[in-house]
């Protein structure tokens, strides 16, 4: 039995019964727990109350799911018994089972969420304000690292030398690229797509935001070797692209579905199910 506004009940759920002394001894622990982790929260009754109301829908919520699992054969196997046993010693065979046997419904029921392309594409469109980074350039650069004998450094300062000036005699960029550059990058001409600020070292950041769009840096030293960077465009607020966030879409949207599909079976449950509270 427990008491909520002085009342003692223990509930009934379909065929199962949650005793009223079990949902006080758990609405303790939760209560020390808050305590721990809040010592200067003050509990008022009407918190107490709130918290031990959420904590028997709770109870009920997963009464329902486990006579789900019953009802649908979902049961965990020996082995992940045995092994949660092994990290979890001080928990009782059967707690063990009804915490794997929830873990089951979670997983069949995510298991059945979809999320299709239209959807991400559309969640993109109508929020393309929350995918914006701010200022951005779109960079083409040229690596030339720094050679493992110190004693070559003045060869390799003298060929990225060499580039530039051939840069200054107004040789293409992507096809210097191609042929001289040692980043991987160099396969699309040295193409980085667009940058924002914080992403590359700030020797670099700060001369790729400062030279023009439509012109090439001198040489630019970092902690990699040698560059030279060309500004292909600018933008104040960047939006990030679609296929550079769709991952990450993905996950989102799958989270809010999973959400509304365990909130659907929830309901569903409990329109069809007999709780009584009972007066002891």
């Amino acid at each position: 039995m427990t008491k909520i506004d002085n009342i003692q009940f223990n509930i009934r759920v379909n065929q199962d019964i949650i005793n009223g002394n079990d949902i006080e001894k758990y609405y303790l622990k939760r209560l020390q727990r808050l305590r721990e982790r809040k010592p200067s929260l003050k509990l008022s009754e009407s918190l107490k109350t709130k918290i031990k109301l959420k904590l028997i829908n709770q109870l009920i919520d997963e009464k329902l799911l486990l006579q789900y699992a019953d009802k649908n054969n979902l049961f965990p196997n020996k082995n992940d018994i045995s092994q949660y046993q092994l990290n979890h010693p001080k928990k009782s065979e059967k707690a063990i089972h009804s915490k794997l046997q929830l873990k089951i419904v979670l997983e069949k029921l995510n298991e059945n969420v979809q999320i299709h392309e239209k959807d991400l594409q559309q969640f993109y469109d109508e929020n393309k304000r929350h995918f914006s980074i701010g200022e951005a350039v779109e960079v083409q650069h040229m690596l030339i690292k720094y050679p493992q004998n110190d004693l070559d450094l003045p060869l390799v300062r003298s060929n990225i030398q060499k580039i530039f000036k051939e840069l200054q005699q107004g040789k293409d960029f992507s096809e210097l690229a191609k042929k001289h550059s040692e980043c991987p990058s160099n396969v699309r001409g040295g193409d980085l797509g667009y940058i924002t600020k914080g992403i590359t070292e700030k020797a670099f950041e700060d001369v790729i935001f400062r030279i023009p769009v439509g012109t090439f840096s001198d040489i630019i030293e970092t902690s990699h070797g040698f560059h030279l960077a060309y500004i292909k465009n600018s933008v104040d607020n960047y939006i990030q692209p679609f296929e550079s966030v769709k991952s990450r879409l993905i996950d989102f949207l799958s989270k809010i579905a999973e959400k509304e599909a365990h909130s659907t079976l929830l309901n569903q449950l409990r329109d069809n199910a007999n709780i009584e509270y009972l007066q002891v």
